[in-house]
């Protein structure tokens, strides 16, 4: 395991967004899986729902947390570890969570093949 651990650090060292592309798409991945098979209790995996959920992982998600957190890494600069977490927590919460939010919302309708009208519409059902 320590050997897999090195080889993803020094990946992550030498080309982080292709790194956590990779690991977030996979975990989006592993996670629609577990949804649908431990939440849901499907008989027939969707394939394409966990496709959808790996792409977004990969390439929406990803590439957009990786710049959010290194915004914070340039605002949030008190040394204090615990009112550094604070803060972080606090403008993740406040500011970023609404946006990734509705990003994935939006993004996943759109993967589906909505329009924008259908987006519409099921958001202001919701």
């Amino acid at each position: 395991m320590s050997g897999l651990f090195r080889f993803y650090t020094h990946q992550l060292a030498m080309r982080p967004l292709l790194t956590n592309m990779t690991v977030s798409s996979g975990l989006f991945m592993v996670g629609d899986t577990v949804a649908q098979h431990a939440v849901e209790k499907v008989h027939s995996h969707d394939w394409s729902r966990t496709g959808r959920m790996g792409f977004f992982g990969g390439f929406i998600a990803a590439p957009i947390f990786v710049s959010w957190y290194k915004v914070l890494d340039r605002v949030v600069t008190t040394k204090n570890k615990y009112l550094n977490t604070i803060c972080r927590v606090s403008l993740d919460q406040s500011i970023f969570a609404p946006f990734a939010i509705g990003n994935f919302f939006v993004s996943q309708s759109l993967l589906e093949g909505r329009s924008f009208p259908e987006i519409k519409e099921k958001l202001e059902a919701s």
